[in-house]
């Protein structure tokens, strides 16, 4: 913007020395704008804000020992005079500005590096001829951390004829995810909830992730879960 109460009367020839007004149109302002805005006239939709006007402003305010800012970027309460106001307004941004920063550290502290899903796999339940029951269940995996991470899964808590069987273990990439079959086997009676865990060793570092608790499905009790 251009301090009107600053820059006017302006100068209206180069012989003119009493004018009251800083601006001495020299049109320096309005020969660096790459769209040709006369800024002096006020806000204009051209502007783009590249703020030439202010450094060809801020030239000859210096050579004439006049202080900078004749072009400045502010707000009409400043140009107005109204520092209260935006001061206040300051100071609530900013108030603002630090909850959300508070915000966002306490989640990125309380954020597990390792984090654990377990979906049921396609087919629910299956029998085999000894009556023990296989269910698949896929455990995502997620490599929060910014290093590659070896994992080891096992099944909680543990319980009498109950098996588990991973195909693989892989080493997920830092950053991504991985989603590894698991297959329970059980015999058929009623069992507890049970979870995965899964420990990520990170040097001399062992870090432990629990998933959330989930019932193993058998062919009783298939019908009322669905």
């Amino acid at each position: 913007m251009y301090d009107q109460n600053r820059g006017e009367p302006r100068m209206q020839d180069r012989g003119d020395l009493n004018h009251k007004g800083d601006c001495i149109n020299c049109y320096r302002c309005v020969q660096v704008c790459p769209t040709g805005v006369d800024i002096r006239r006020g806000l204009q939709m051209e502007c783009i804000q590249c703020t030439a006007c202010i450094d060809a402003c801020n030239t000859v305010m210096i050579k004439l020992n006049k202080p900078k800012g004749l072009i400045r970027y502010d707000s009409i309460s400043g140009m107005a005079g109204k520092r209260g106001v935006r001061h206040f307004r300051s100071i609530l941004y900013g108030v603002i500005l630090l909850i959300f920063a508070v915000g966002l550290g306490f989640t990125l502290s309380k954020r597990e590096p390792i984090r654990v899903e377990v979906l049921r796999g396609a087919t629910p339940f299956q029998i085999d001829h000894d009556d023990i029951v296989t269910n698949h269940f896929r455990v995502h995996v997620y490599n929060r951390l910014d290093v590659p991470t070896p994992i080891t899964i096992r099944l909680e808590p543990k319980h009498d004829g109950v098996t588990w069987v991973i195909p693989q273990l892989p080493t997920i990439p830092a950053g991504e995810q991985a989603i590894v079959d698991m297959f329970v086997r059980f015999p058929e009676e009623p069992m507890p909830k049970v979870s995965v865990t899964v420990n990520s060793k990170i040097g001399n570092k062992i870090i432990t992730s629990h998933s959330e608790p989930f019932e193993l499905v058998e062919p009783e009790s298939d019908e009322g879960d669905d």
